[in-house]
């Protein structure tokens, strides 16, 4: 069993006494979807410690179910108790736990990492936010709640009774293999190799968009490094580095206001001198319920079944701090795979297009004048259409760039069809657009296009689209 350690009550911010008569829970629930009724004190924040993970775990208030107290453990240890609109805090040991509620098919495994805060959403679901968010929820639902003697008795009843029970049900997830890699074992010789400690932060940048929707269970998702890693002045992980996860659990949003369920993890990376540094990096955003629009009906249950939830997303861009699993030695100064990887300026940077595209025949190109994505609602993207002034066909055509970037795999169009401008090549709109990124210097993004014509000349274009994120 890995121990974990609830936070102790002389560590804890300041909180009101809590407990309402349950009729004046259940009515306050009912009439405002904020939680409890009444005086709110001011919220505030536990320290970090560099041994522990500091964890709050948070349920917005709902008008379903509000009446009922959730009980939230790590493993076998019970961490606290959260009300409708209510918000609890723990240290809890580092290291892979499961996260779970008396509800016990409200699960999540997760990695901790010490001395980091994580910020829980917790209701049918347990996502991770990140600090922006968890604070405003923290702030919207104004009140920190610890248990009663009662309720810690309870807990115990909880661990007994339950436990298996969260453990079967996390178990009955559809999860994707991850290819995890053991860490490197301890060199009888460490002279002149570079020790790189557990828990090494490594920033890296999603390349891609990721949703529940379009990215199924076992799906890869592209990283790369945004900056480079080092230790005391040497550098073991270069920028640029290509990084490889995986979806490892996904599930779409449904009817009845059920939420989009994601989660990302990075498995491992390689350094400079190619060894495979195991990594705790996990992405697990939260879809949003519409429970409450159901409930409001009040219709029955056809209605209900067309209040489809959000999608749980990730967009291109993101940044996420990945940490090496544990410790490692490495060669410094060793970089095999610099040349075999394309060169690229910082975070977002322009690439260095390569001599076959530069010495290729430079045709005009149209495209949409803008490119619209909603990855709440999940809504496919429409077919990218981009048309090639050229009076010769093309034998073949990829989108090899999406913003100056290179794409990991290139997008070869559905189809090429002759227009009376030229030839029009389509593809589908969402292998596209999940490469595009907000916020990207400008409003209008360029993709690259290159192929090869009929009389087998190579060719490049480009087309410039607005790109519109939909929130």
């Amino acid at each position: 069993m890995i121990k974990t350690t609830a936070i102790s009550e002389d560590r804890l911010p300041a909180s009101k006494p809590r407990r309402l008569p349950a009729l004046v829970v259940l009515l306050a629930s009912v009439a405002s979807p904020l939680g409890f009724a009444g005086e709110k004190h001011p919220v505030s924040f536990a320290e970090p410690r560099p041994d522990k993970a500091l964890v709050y775990f948070i349920r917005t208030g709902r008008m379903t179910g509000g009446a009922r107290t959730m009980f939230v453990y790590a493993d076998q240890t019970f961490l606290g108790v959260i009300d409708n609109g209510s918000y609890g805090v723990a240290y809890v040991d580092p290291g892979r736990h499961l996260i779970w509620t008396n509800w016990t098919v409200v699960t999540r495994e997760l990695d901790l990492v010490p001395g980091e805060t994580y910020y829980l959403e917790v209701w049918k679901d347990v996502a991770v936010v990140d600090e922006e968010r968890g604070k405003a929820l923290i702030s919207k639902v104004g009140e920190l709640v610890t248990a009663t003697a009662r309720e810690v008795k309870t807990s115990a009843s909880h661990i007994r009774n339950r436990y298996s029970d969260a453990v079967d049900n996390e178990a009955l997830k559809e999860k994707a293999p991850v290819g995890e890699v053991d860490a490197p074992p301890a060199p009888e010789h460490a002279e002149g190799m570079l020790r790189i400690p557990a828990y090494t932060t490594i920033e890296l940048e999603l390349l891609e968009s990721v949703t529940s929707e379009f990215s199924p269970p076992g799906s890869p998702v592209h990283f790369r490094v945004a900056e480079d890693a080092s230790v005391d002045g040497h550098v073991f992980v270069r920028q640029g580095t290509p990084v490889e996860g995986v979806v490892r659990e996904a599930e779409q949003a449904g009817g009845l206001g059920k939420a989009g369920v994601l989660e990302i993890v990075v498995p491992f990376l390689q350094a400079t001198d190619g060894t495979k540094l195991p990594l705790v990096a996990q992405l697990a955003p939260a879809g949003k319920g519409r429970e409450d629009v159901v409930a409001g009906f009040q219709l029955g249950l056809l209605p209900g079944l067309a209040v489809r939830g959000r999608e749980a997303f990730c967009l291109a861009g993101d940044l996420i701090k990945a940490r090496t699993r544990g410790e490692a030695w490495v060669q410094p100064g060793s970089d095999p795979g610099a040349a075999e990887r394309p060169r690229t300026e910082a975070a977002g940077g322009a690439s260095t297009e390569d001599s076959t595209t530069a010495a290729a025949v430079v045709l005009e190109a149209r495209g949409p004048d803008s490119v619209h994505f909603n990855p709440h609602k999940g809504y496919r993207p429409d077919d990218l259409k981009i048309l090639l002034a050229s009076p010769v066909e093309p034998s073949e055509a990829q989108v090899h760039a999406v913003g100056g970037l290179p794409l990991p795999n290139p997008v070869k169009p559905s189809r090429i069809a002759r227009a009376r401008d030229g030839w029009e090549c389509v593809f589908d709109g969402w292998s596209v657009v999940r490469f595009m990124r907000p916020g990207y210097g400008q409003s209008a993004l360029t993709i690259g296009v290159r192929g090869r014509l009929a009389d087998g000349r190579p060719f490049a274009a480009s087309v410039a689209v607005d790109f519109l994120i939909e929130q």
